[in-house]
């Protein structure tokens, strides 16, 4: 299963990227694998992302396990909220959900977050700092006639 957030990202503002993508993974299992990457001509297109030192473009059961020495099946104890981080460069726009047997794969609690590389220079905030200090004071002045 794909979720896409290409549409989702098409009504936010120029140079807002997905940064965040957060995932409760439920009863973490060695036959589930989480792909990150991004939707190209109704493709799904995988990115690398590092985890440690070491580059994936796909983030096994089996990995989440060994990285916090659980056992895989229907245990309490291998349920993680997994946090991942994306730059700019990455465009992160999907993720796709895989299972390599017939059994259950359970998440929840999916939270994206926005980023902004759009950056607002400093001097056009000192002005705009600058228009709201005289509108105060403009104010003022007419409150005390």
């Amino acid at each position: 299963m794909v979720v896409d957030y290409t549409g989702f990202i098409a009504q936010q503002r120029p140079g807002d990227y997905i940064g965040y993508l957060g995932i409760y993974y439920g009863s973490i299992d060695t036959y589930n694998a989480l792909e990150f990457g991004n939707i190209v001509n109704n493709v799904f297109v995988p990115i690398n992302f590092q985890l440690g030192n070491n580059v994936f473009n796909i983030l096994t059961g089996t990995t989440i396990l060994d990285i916090f020495q659980l056992q895989s099946g229907n245990r309490d104890n291998s349920n993680r909220y997994v946090n991942i981080v994306f730059n700019q460069n990455e465009n992160f726009t999907a993720f796709r959900m895989t299972n390599t047997s017939s059994r259950a794969f359970e998440i929840d609690n999916i939270v994206v977050g926005l980023n902004s590389a759009v950056t607002v220079p400093a001097p056009a905030s000192i002005g705009i700092l600058g228009l709201g200090l005289v509108g105060l004071l403009l104010n003022r002045r007419r409150q005390k006639s």
